[in-house]
C-alpha cells in the first residue's frame, strides 16, 4: 500500500503540530515495514528517514501554501499512485480520485470557538476549507475527547465511527540520574507562543498582583513576539515587570528539557486547546503543572495538575504563590502517574494511525 503524508509542517518552526506529526511518523517507520510512505512537502523537512520504504518528495517550492494544497498535492497523489493520504493539519486537497482515501487530523476548533484570537486570513481559509476536509475524509482524527465532542456538536451529521482519537504523544525524554526536585529554582516556565489564545496577559496580571504584595516571581517565556503581542510588552513596561520576565526565544530540544527540569513549575493559562502538549511535557519531566480548568488540559492531566480560572488573574496569582511556597510539591508523586502517562505513548498513537491506514 502507498501511503502519503502532507509533511509541510515538518519544515521550519517546531510547533505543536510539528511535534505531533514528527513523533507519530517516527514511530510508524519503526513499526511498519510493509507499506510504502511518501512525505510530500514544498521544502526539505527536518524529518530523519531510517526506513528504506520511506521517501521525501519535494515539489512546488515557490507555490503559495493554499494553492500548493489543491494543485501540487493532487498531482503528487496521482503520480505516486497513493492509496491513503493523511493530512495532519486540518486541510486536505479539494480534488481527489476515487481510489485514494483521505484521513485528516483536526487539532481544535479555534476558528469557530475563539475566532478573535486568530489571524483573520488564516481563520477565513481554514473555517471554509475544513468543511471539505470533513466531507472528503474517510476518517477524522482528533487529539482529545473534548475535540471529538466539539466536532460532533458542530457537525451533528458525523458518524462516530468516522472519528478516532489519536492523542499527542509524550516525548521520549529521560530524567537524568543526577536530577533532584529539591534543586529546582524559583522561576515559572511558560512554554508557549505569545498568540492571544495562550493568555499570557492574565499570567502577567497575576504576577503584577503578587508584586504589589511584595512577591517578586520570575517568569521564563520560550517564545519571541508574535501576532497581537504588542499589548504584552506594553503591560510589562507599565507594571515594571521587566526584571522578572525573561524571553528565551525558540529553544532547542535540549534547552527546552533543561527549562522543564529546573523550573519551579510550568504555567499554561491557555483559554482553549485541543490537547495542550506543554502540560504533558511538564508531567513527563516531573514538573508541577498549573493550567486552565474547563479545558482539554483537565482531560490530559487529570488529577496530576493544579487548575485555575484562566480568566481570573487573582485565582492564577493564588495558585502561583501557593506553588512557590511549596504547597503543591507532592502532587508530582501521586500514585499511578506513570500509568496515566503511558496512554500518551508514541507507540499507541502510531498503532492507531496505522490501523486507520489499513482500514
Amino acid at each position: 500500500m502507498n501511503i502519503a503524508i502532507d509533511a509541510r509542517c515538518l519544515h521550519g518552526v517546531k510547533s505543536g503540530i510539528y511535534r505531533y506529526t514528527y513523533i507519530i511518523l517516527d514511530e510508524l517507520q519503526k513499526i511498519d515495514k510493509n507499506n510504502n510512505y511518501f512525505l510530500f512537502a514544498k521544502n526539505k523537512t527536518n524529518f530523519k528517514i531510517n526506513n528504506p520504504n520511506w521517501k521525501e518528495i519535494i515539489k512546488g517550492k515557490f507555490i503559495l501554501g493554499v494553492l500548493w494544497t489543491h494543485t501540487v498535492l493532487p498531482w503528487l497523489i496521482f503520480l505516486y499512485d497513493i492509496d491513503v493520504f493523511w493530512s495532519p493539519h486540518y486541510i486536505c486537497p479539494l480534488f481527489k480520485r476515487k481510489k485514494t482515501k483521505f484521513i485528516t487530523t483536526i487539532h481544535d476548533l479555534t476558528f469557530f470557538k475563539y475566532p478573535s484570537t486568530m489571524n483573520s486570513l488564516y481563520k477565513m481559509v481554514v473555517s471554509f476549507l475544513i468543511n471539505f476536509s470533513i466531507k472528503y475524509s474517510s476518517f477524522l482524527c482528533v487529539v482529545s475527547n473534548k475535540i471529538k465532542q466539539e466536532l460532533i456538536e458542530k457537525y451533528p451529521y458525523l458518524s462516530l465511527k468516522k472519528i478516532s482519537i489519536v492523542y499527542n504523544s509524550s516525548p521520549n525524554w529521560k530524567i537524568p540520574d543526577n536530577y533532584s526536585f529539591n534543586l529546582r529554582q524559583n522561576f515559572l516556565f511558560f512554554p508557549a507562543n505569545l498568540e492571544p489564545r495562550k493568555n499570557l496577559i492574565n499570567l502577567l496580571k497575576a504576577l503584577a498582583i503578587l508584586k504589589k504584595k511584595g512577591h517578586i516571581i520570575k517568569l521564563h517565556i520560550s517564545s519571541p513576539a508574535m501576532w497581537k503581542s504588542k499589548n504584552i510588552f506594553q503591560f510589562i513596561n507599565q507594571e515594571n515587570l521587566t526584571n522578572q520576565i525573561i524571553f528565551c526565544g525558540f529553544l532547542s530540544e535540549n534547552e527546552l528539557i533543561q527549562k522543564y527540569l529546573t523550573c519551579k513549575a510550568v504555567v499554561y493559562p491557555s483559554i482553549y486547546e485541543g490537547f495542550g502538549i506543554p502540560v504533558l511535557e511538564g508531567l513527563k519531566m516531573d514538573c508541577i503543572v498549573l493550567t486552565s480548568k474547563n479545558t482539554a488540559m483537565e482531560e490530559i492531566a487529570g488529577k496530576y495538575a493544579i487548575y485555575f480560572d484562566p480568566k481570573d488573574p487573582v485565582d492564577i496569582a493564588e495558585k502561583v504563590l501557593d506553588t512557590i511556597n511549596g504547597k503543591y510539591d507532592n502532587i508530582r508523586i501521586q500514585d499511578n502517574k506513570q500509568q496515566w502517562l503511558e496512554k500518551y505513548s508514541s507507540e499507541k498513537s502510531a498503532k492507531i494511525m496505522l490501523d486507520l491506514f489499513i482500514e
